[in-house]
């Protein structure tokens, strides 16, 4: 079995939907960089790891390029999702500081599902030809651990 561990690195540049071109760093090992121009934000690309457990490297780095660019083309819908969730959380009172990071938590975890779920949405029968083979439990993992988060987040807000 091969690990989809990022041994160089390497950068891709694709220009998103609402006009910005976007920058994508992989590697060295396990670090990627993620941004527009020189604002590139490092970060361990946990979901990635947990995503292409298994999967040949070529196909593993394609696809966390496709989920690295999905959270870029996603960035719009992630701050009108996080203006929804502080405002819910101002209206209902809740503004400790443990409450506002379980909130980022769980905006992070919906960031992950939908950017997951534009790279399926890009090439649903290639992303299913290439998972066939692979063992279902990682990304069963990542999809009910990524709703739960999100769920928590809104059931915060909602409850109590």
């Amino acid at each position: 079995m091969v690990m989809p561990v990022q041994n160089r690195i390497e950068t891709r540049y694709r220009r998103l939907w609402f006009g910005l071109e976007a920058r994508v760093t992989t590697g060295p090992v396990f670090l990627h960089r993620s941004g527009f121009g020189t604002l590139l934000v490092p970060h361990p690309p946990i979901a990635n790891e947990l995503l292409r457990w298994g999967m040949p490297r070529h196909a593993a780095r394609e696809l966390s390029f496709a989920h690295e660019f999905a959270h870029l083309q996603a960035a719009p819908l992630l701050l009108v999702y996080l203006l929804l969730m502080g405002v819910a959380a101002l209206r209902g009172g809740r503004a400790g500081i443990g409450i506002w990071f379980f909130l980022l938590a769980s905006a992070q975890a919906a960031w992950e599902l939908i950017s997951e779920g534009i790279v399926f949405l890009q090439d649903s029968e290639r992303y299913r030809m290439i998972y066939m083979a692979l063992p279902m439990f990682p990304r069963a993992l990542f999809w009910t651990l990524g709703c739960l988060l999100m769920s928590a987040g809104w059931m915060v807000l909602l409850i109590s």
